[in-house]
């Protein structure tokens, strides 16, 4: 389909090189897995449980107890995947998991993404977290960069394999502010009519670091691979529950492929009011 649609364009589309195998993220983390499985108790049901024995605690002694994602096991850890493609956002709160346990629960769905500019903890221990920091000492042309860059997208949408979980740490944050929005590619795509719907998942759309990679270069950051483009669907469907979801966005889409510029730039446009 991809063969067919690049044939219609009015110039040859780019070359789409892979990344190297070693970087490529796995496939979605519910592969394989149930939703209607039974057999172990729901991460829900567990975390209920927590839940009544922390109230229990706080009633009994003040305080103590706490259920953290360090205590998950196995077949917990698959059902956290499994709610995570159901809600899209799962938050825990006041957890003490430092980079290792955060390391190795990632670890578990799958090789992780490394990314392709992006600063890793030291020695490189743990290629697969990426540090995100401000202490007081970056240069104002710097903090402004992470101004000017924050909006929304999916992460590293250029890849071949994109990432099918992200977890995210905050281990020092301000008093205020620096809040971490989320929206629902779920609910962008359901808001739209039933004729728009079926024409969005006819298209695809061009995904590209370039933006990234040359950012990079301007800052002197170290970049780990060539720049990286790819063709992903407009519309994609959730392996395991189904759902379809919006998969564009403004950091790393470049164009919709097959129709003429001025209908891509609308369509994206629209799409990025409808997140907005």
């Amino acid at each position: 389909m991809t063969s067919r649609l690049r044939r219609n364009c009015n110039r040859p589309e780019p070359s789409l090189p892979k990344p190297p195998a070693k970087h490529d993220p796995p496939g979605d983390p519910t592969d394989g897995l149930d939703p209607t499985s039974s057999s172990a108790p729901s991460l829900e049901e567990s975390l209920a449980v927590c839940a009544e024995k922390w109230k229990a605690s706080q009633a009994q002694s003040g305080g103590g107890f706490q259920c953290t994602l360090e205590e998950t096991g196995h077949e917990q850890k698959d059902q956290l995947a499994l709610l995570v493609a159901k809600r899209g956002v799962v938050v825990f709160r006041d957890q003490e998991i430092g980079p290792e346990g955060l390391h190795d629960l990632a670890a578990y769905y799958g090789p992780l993404h490394i990314h392709s500019v992006g600063g890793s903890l030291a020695n490189d221990r743990y290629p697969g977290s990426l540090v995100v920091w401000n202490d007081g000492t970056k240069p104002l042309d710097q903090i402004a960069y992470d101004l000017e860059n924050s909006g929304w997208h999916s992460d590293q949408t250029f890849e071949i394999n994109t990432p099918g979980l992200t977890s995210l740490k905050i281990i020092n944050g301000p008093k205020t502010g620096g809040d971490t929005c989320w929206a629902s590619g779920y609910v962008i795509y359901s808001q739209f009519s039933p004729q728009m719907q079926t024409y969005l998942e006819t298209l695809y759309a061009l995904h590209s670091s370039d933006q990234q990679k040359r950012s990079a270069e301007e800052r002197g950051v170290y970049i780990r691979r060539p720049q990286a483009d790819c063709i992903h669907p407009v519309v994609r469907v959730h392996p395991v529950t189904g759902m379809k979801s919006i998969f564009v966005n403004g950091s790393y889409t470049r164009r919709i492929i097959g129709i003429p510029k001025a209908e891509s730039d609308a369509v994206l446009r629209m799409i990025y009011d409808m997140i907005a």
